[in-house]
């Protein structure tokens, strides 16, 4: 491994290491419960893993002159909100909205959307009341990626996704319907730190329209949902 790629020592300690010195050994990494196929080295009794990995966990990083800043998921990032958590392909429910995310392709290999580049994330949103409702009236307020490199990406940030994104949030259900949609999110960067590893739906109980007599059954009815695992 290169060691110019190789940034920060465990306890997320930033070390200058010159390039000639050797790597003592390697470590195979486990990421958030999974196998990682980047490996973390030790120089000089110290450990170091990829920017990327961090990423995956909910560090970011930037970069500005000689200086990398890192900021932790207690600033913010994938694991401020706290969700219902789970996988593509799992049906998840917080007591008003199911939601289970099937799928993940280029923007170009959607008939409509060929001059933008990004990802559309493939989703079936449910209505889990007993109402005619929107799922703005259940609380949903925005979407965002999470790439590999921690930096997120909403689906709310520029006037097209916006209005794709409201196609979700203004949709008209009857009790029980469902709205399959793929979420728009336009990003030319397709390197391998920028691929998507979560999906955050916020919901904001405090939108949750009067009179809605369906209840939320979890204290935190977001959705987070992990993008590279599949049940």
């Amino acid at each position: 491994m290169n060691i110019r790629d190789v940034l920060i020592g465990a306890g997320l300690a930033l070390a200058g290491v010159a390039l000639a010195q050797s790597v003592q050994r390697s470590l195979n990494l486990v990421v958030a419960g999974k196998p990682s196929s980047s490996k973390a080295i030790v120089v000089q009794n110290q450990t170091f893993v990829p920017l990327s990995v961090l990423g995956a966990v909910g560090v970011k990083s930037a970069v500005a002159g000689d200086t990398l800043t890192l900021s932790g998921a207690s600033e913010g990032g994938a694991n401020q909100i706290g969700a219902v958590e789970g996988c593509v392909g799992q049906d998840l429910f917080n007591g008003m909205l199911r939601v289970k995310i099937t799928g993940i392709v280029r923007l170009e290999t959607l008939s409509d959307w060929t001059n933008f580049k990004g990802w559309a994330i493939q989703a079936e949103f449910k209505n889990g009341t007993g109402e005619r409702i929107q799922p703005q009236d259940m609380g949903l307020k925005s979407a965002s990626i999470v790439r590999a490199n921690g930096t997120l990406l909403g689906a709310d940030t520029t006037g097209i996704s916006t209005r794709d994104w409201d196609k979700v949030r203004y949709a008209d259900l009857l009790a029980g319907a469902t709205l399959n949609h793929a979420i728009k999110f336009i990003d030319p960067d397709s390197a391998p730190d920028a691929l998507p590893t979560k999906l955050l739906l916020e919901v904001d109980p405090s939108k949750v329209k009067n009179g809605v007599k369906a209840k939320f059954n979890v204290k935190d009815p977001s959705f987070r949902i992990d993008l590279t695992c599949k049940k």
